[in-house]
């Protein structure tokens, strides 16, 4: 298994910005844990589970019988699914999933598809962070910029360019698996190609179709960059309706609807607010560009049944009133917009926000550069050597969704374990802030060591907390004194009441 060691300045500054990426490209739904590089980023660790040829289905058999023929074919779903997972716990590299689906693709049903792209997402995206450490050890990143002088030309057709002949062969491993590059402020980084993927298409239902659509817009073309659009504003708004009428159309909660919902606010709040370097109005003066005026307009007149539309027109008539300037009142109450989309689409369900918590970012005093990003719920940190856990930190099964800062969006709560080489196993509680897009551990407290928590709920922008904690005799396994407190969050600090 690869593992995670501590990494340099310049490497951490890297993960920092692949923050930006994945706040924009997904959520990191994976059981796998990401550890640290050996001699190559993408060297197998399945020579002796390598299970492809074993698993491939020669055919669908046929009969006669139709009961005969469905039985056999779900029995073939059966053993390609046991396949699949058997290279997953063999930690299999994203090159290698995808081999094994390329040799049985022809012989799947669209629910296995779905089964085996799923998992090969998790795969994938709990793999990038790693990926990226890779990139950014030694003078990879120099070699890649001599061979590349745009991302245009960083593609498989131009892999000869790279000389060394290690690199070469990791980079052709993350093409293989399914994955493509971009450049931000002069630096490779790997993203997930979901235009590569569309390649099954025809194999998958309908509804995984459509979410391939819209994640392989942007994946083809990142609509943010360097704090400003990539795209134009009325690109921005069909992006933006398309992922609403995904919603729209697929209500069930899954991960895909969570990718989907971040895509969704993400061009919805662009829209809106603009960005730093493409902004909805003249900074001098306030006033909102005609060309975003424009854009408005023919978003409302073009999608009569969208709901968004329908709050951006509301938007327009306040700016109409403000003679089309972005006035400190309506500035000050954009956020409501944002909001009511939270609403309407449930984008702030349990589910959505609490599944989210097992890949975010959370501080951590223990950490080498104080904060921590779970992957599946878990994160560990090793010695420079790669040889020995210094840290490992686990999302506990204590989490609840509320509001916390009354603006009628769920927010969250969440006990983390905390285990230092040597410092006991320490318990912490997160108040996690829900911006829309962007969810975010923006406070926590420590509740004490080897202490046993018995309930957490959030009430009344309150989180509460049951537990046990140790008198002076108590053994550290088995805390008995019976404690039951209260905190609010308070601006980036979550204080006791």
């Amino acid at each position: 298994m690869i593992k995670r060691k501590r990494i340099s300045a310049h490497i951490y500054r890297a993960v920092i910005i692949m923050l930006f990426i994945i706040l924009s490209f997904a959520l990191l739904f994976t059981g796998c844990r990401i550890e640290s590089i050996s001699d190559s980023a993408f060297t197998s660790k399945t020579e002796t589970a390598v299970l492809p040829d074993e698993e491939i289905i020669d055919k669908v058999p046929d009969s006669a019988d139709t009961g005969s023929a469905e039985t056999a074919i779900e029995a073939d779903q059966e053993m390609i699914v046991s396949g699949f997972y058997k290279l997953l716990d063999a930690e299999a590299m994203p090159d290698e999933l995808l081999e094994f689906v390329d040799k049985n693709v022809a012989y799947t049903v669209p629910d296995t598809m779905t089964l085996l792209l799923e998992n090969l997402e998790y795969k994938q995206k709990s793999y990038i962070e790693t990926a990226t450490q890779y990139l950014f050890e030694g003078d990879a990143q120099q070699k890649l910029l001599d061979a590349f002088k745009n991302e245009a030309e960083f593609t498989p057709d131009n892999i000869e360019k790279i000389k060394d002949e290690n690199l070469k062969a990791d980079i052709l491993k993350m093409f293989e698996g399914g994955f493509k590059f971009i450049n931000l402020e002069g630096s490779y980084y790997p993203i997930i190609d979901f235009k590569y993927l569309k390649k099954y298409s025809s194999y998958l239902s309908i509804q995984y179709r459509d979410y391939l659509d819209v994640r392989a817009a942007e994946s083809e073309n990142v609509h943010s960059r360097d704090a400003g659009l990539t795209i134009s504003w009325d690109e921005l708004s069909q992006r933006m309706i398309k992922a609403e009428k995904y919603l729209d159309k697929y209500k069930a909660e899954n991960p895909r609807k969570i990718e989907i919902s971040r895509l969704f606010l993400l061009y919805f709040a662009s829209y809106l607010y603009g960005q730093d370097n493409t902004p909805t109005r003249d900074w001098s003066t306030n006033a909102v560009y005609e060309e975003v005026l424009e854009s408005y307009r023919d978003t409302v007149n073009e999608n009569p049944s969208s709901k968004a539309a329908g709050i951006l027109s509301n938007y327009l008539s306040e700016l109409e009133n403000s003679g089309y300037i972005l006035t400190d009142d309506i500035l000050n109450d954009i956020g409501k917009y944002l909001n009511e989309v939270i609403n309407i689409y449930d984008l702030d369900s349990p589910y959505i926000i609490l599944e989210q918590l097992k890949h975010l970012y959370y501080q951590s005093e223990h950490a080498v550069y104080g904060s921590v990003r779970l992957a599946g719920g878990s994160y560990s940190e090793y010695n420079e050597e790669g040889s020995q856990a210094v840290l490992t930190v686990t999302l506990s099964e204590f989490i609840a969704a509320g509001d916390l800062d009354g603006n009628g969006i769920n927010d969250a709560a969440a006990v983390l374990i905390e285990e230092p080489a040597g410092e006991g196993t320490l318990y912490y509680l997160h108040a996690i802030y829900n911006g829309g897009p962007y969810i975010y551990s923006i406070a926590n407290t420590f509740l004490g060591d080897s202490v046993k928590i018995k309930e957490i709920s959030i009430k009344d922008g309150k989180i509460f907390i049951d537990m046990l904690m140790h008198k002076e005799d108590d053994p550290a396994c088995c805390p008995t004194v019976e404690v039951k407190k209260t905190f609010k969050l308070d601006g980036y600090d979550l204080k006791e009441i």
